[in-house]
This record gives structure tokens, sequence and C-alpha cells, in this order.
């Protein structure tokens, strides 16, 4: 389907970079509980912490996504994972809220190096504007595969819970960052070898003539600067970066905040955590259902991202509204992860289909960190209604309102690529 099998090893290896980090960040709701009960403070301080530490996660998706537009994967995945282990490390000996105020936000800041932003544009770049129905299926599989991690390292996250103390469980969970490095080196070779593939049609293609063609392209592609100057005039875009804000005000308010209010409720510990695995369950399923639906719709991803906005608005208000059992939230997390990261290879597919993929990392990053924006306020307002009312009945009706109005500001975007015309050192966009 990819190519190659270097291609295809670089997509796996995207998917596990992507999935460590996003299932480490879902995991540090785990430790909400027995860090404010053991510290002594209320949920709002360690809430604050993770709320900034997605929020800085969002800002420096930037820098990180135009690093690696610049310099490449294995730099950027390879610095960003050896800092959230430093962080993480460094977070499990802290004793006051000023020092998780400091490392955690600093694991979120480094953790931009490791997110979908930068996985998702190293994947993008395997493959040129002709092979469009496999890039898109290329971002569902990777995405599909970076959902595992919210399988596996939360409920590996709560048994070391279990076993130990926060302390030593939050450093055990640090060390798996580490496994990111030699994946990060699998994906800038397959990256390099994109250049040698002669399979991408089926077809023995020319080295030589192929060079030429991709240097004249290189020749007619705006550079950074005026790629962000189109980028920033093109509504359907900045629809779309406004969009992605309620992606995280959703998801980052589950994951942080869904295991105590299991507890809350009176169900057994091992909910909350089983929830988030189910979760990711059905990511799996729903983001390579994505991917492949965004590759027999091309046209429509824009109205395929407000059907999951809707759905998601949908789900929310069925789940305030029924009994709250074991089984309710179960069937709740799994119907939940069909629609969680759905979004993510619709996303990325139509700012590749605007943009060229040369700046996708960086087009990303800045959407991404809407993205986290969102999530601050899901993981902090979670933590500050609790403290104010004592209980999260207003969060869970936010969500349904958020989820609404995300559909309908994704419904108006199109897909076209955007064409730039150099006047005068101005650039402006038309749609071809």
């Amino acid at each position: 389907m990819f190519g190659c099998s270097t291609r295809f090893s670089g997509i796996v290896c995207g998917g596990v970079i992507s999935g460590l980090g996003f299932g480490i960040n879902s995991s540090l709701g785990l430790f909400l509980k027995p860090i404010s009960d053991d510290q002594g403070f209320g949920r709002e301080v360690l809430s604050m912490a993770i709320a900034l530490a997605v929020l800085l996660n969002g800002f420096t998706s930037i820098f990180w996504g135009a690093l690696n537009d610049r310099y490449g994967v294995l730099l950027t995945c390879g610095s960003g994972a050896t800092l959230v282990f430093a962080s993480l490390f460094l977070a499990s000996f802290a004793s006051s809220s000023a020092a998780f105020m400091v490392t955690i936000p600093f694991q979120g800041a480094a953790g931009g190096a490791i997110s979908f932003g930068v996985t998702l544009g190293a994947v993008a770049r395997l493959f040129g504007d002709h092979e469009l129905a496999q890039r898109s299926r290329a971002l569902g599989l990777t995405t599909s595969l970076g959902s595992l991690g919210v399988v596996v390292v939360p409920p590996v996250a709560q048994a070391l819970l279990h076993a130990y103390h926060w302390r030593p469980a939050l450093r055990l969970v640090g060390l798996g960052t580490l496994v990111m490095l030699p994946m990060a080196l699998v994906l800038a070779r397959a990256g390099r070898a994109r250049s040698n593939d002669d399979d991408v049609k089926g077809v023995e293609i020319d080295k030589g003539e192929e060079e030429e063609e991709e240097e004249e392209e290189e020749g007619n592609e705006p550079d950074l600067h005026r790629t962000l100057l189109a980028a920033q005039a093109h509504p359907p875009y900045i629809l779309l970066v406004l969009g992605f804000f309620v992606c995280g005000f959703h998801v980052v308010f589950v994951s942080t905040h869904l295991p105590s209010y299991c507890e809350d409720e009176g169900l057994p510990s091992w909910v909350g955590a089983t929830a988030l695995s189910v979760i990711g369950i059905g990511n799996v399923i729903g983001t390579a259902t994505s991917g492949a639906l965004g590759a027999k719709f091309p046209g429509d991803k824009n109205k395929l991202l407000s059907a999951l906005y809707f759905s998601r608005a949908c789900l929310f208000a069925l789940f305030c509204s029924i009994p709250l059992s074991e089984a309710t939230v179960l069937g709740f997390a799994f119907v939940l992860g069909l629609l969680w990261l759905s979004t993510v290879p619709l996303t990325s597919g139509l700012l590749s289909d605007m943009f060229s993929p040369k700046y996708g990392s960086t087009l990303f990053g800045i959407a991404f960190c809407s993205h986290q924006l969102g999530s601050f306020f899901g993981a902090w307002l979670g933590g500050k209604t609790y403290d104010s009312t004592g209980s999260y009945d207003l969060m869970w009706w936010l969500m349904v309102i958020a989820g609404v109005l995300a559909s309908v500001l994704h419904w108006p975007i199109r897909n076209e690529r955007v064409k730039f015309l150099y006047t005068m050192g101005e650039i402006n966009d038309n749609k071809l």
C-alpha cells in the first residue's frame, strides 16, 4: 500500500513516538488524586500544572514544528524525548506546589517535539502530491498506531501506582520516553530514503529526471515566511485552527478528570484507568477509519470533521443524562474513542491539501497550539469548576456546547490548494 518497507517502518515508528508521548500525557490525570491527597493541596494546583503543560505544549509545537521542517525529525524527537524524561524525573522529587508548577509544565513544553505535529509532518513528507490517497491512509495509520499509547500507557501507569508510591511510578513512566530515540532514527532514515524510492507508482522512475523535477518544484515553492502570510489570510485555515481548539478542550478534560470523576461517583478506581484504555482501543479503529474516509472522500474532509464534532456533542449530552455505572462509563469511553483523535488525520490532511507538506509541521504546529489552548481550559476549568461547585456537571454541558460550535465552524471549510502569486515581494493567495 505504501510503496516500500522503509516507508512503512517510518510510519510505524512515527505512530509509536506519538503514541508514547500521547499516552504519557493521558496518564498524568491518574496522578492527580494521589499527588493532591499526598501533598494536601486541592485539585486545582495540579490541574493548573497540567493545564500549563498542555498550553506550553501547544505554543512550543510551533517551534518544534519549524525545527523539524528545517533540521529533521531525528534532532527534534531526540531532543524532546530526552527533555520529557528529565522533566518527569525531576517532578518525581517535587515537594511543593511551586515545584510542580515548574516541572510538569516543562514536560509539556518538551512534549511538543514528540507530538503528532512533528510525526505527522515527517510522515506526510514521505509522499508526493500525486499520492494524496496514500498520504491520507498513512496519516490515519500513524494516528491509529499513536492511539495505542492510550491503550498501553495508562494501565501500566495505574499498575505502577498500585505497586509503588507515586514518586517511583512517575520515574518509571518517564523511562518510557527513551524508547523513542531509536524510533526517531528509523523515521529519519525513512525520510532520507524517500528520494531513492523508485516504486512510488509501481513503475521505474529515472532518478536524474526526478531530481530535476523536484529541484524545479522547490524553486517555485514559497518559503516559510510567505507560506505563513498566506495561511493567516486564508479563511479555511483560520476556521480549521479555531475548530481544533475544541478538540483539545474535549480530550484533555476527559483524560485529566474522568478517572477522578468516576471515583467521586463511587466507582472503583480501576474504572477510570480502564476507561482511558478503552478510549484508546476505540481510537485505533476510529483514526484508521477516519484516514480511509479522508482518502475515499478527499473533497469532504470538512464535512467529516463537522460530523465528528457534532457526534461528540450528542455523546456528551447522552452521558450526562444516563445513570452512571461501570458499563455506561466503558461504553461511553469506547464510542468516544471512535471520535477521539479521528479529527487529527482529517485536519492534517486538509493542511496538506491546502498547502505543501514542506512546511506541514509548522502549519500543524500552529493549529496544534490552538488545540493545546483548548486543552489548557479543559484541564484547568475542570479542576476550577470542581473546587468551586463540588461537581463536574457544568463542564460536561460545556463539552456539549463546544462540540456544536466546532461542527458549525468546520462545515464551510474548503480544501482547495492555495496558489501563491508573487507581486513586488508580496503574496496573495488564490484557489486553483
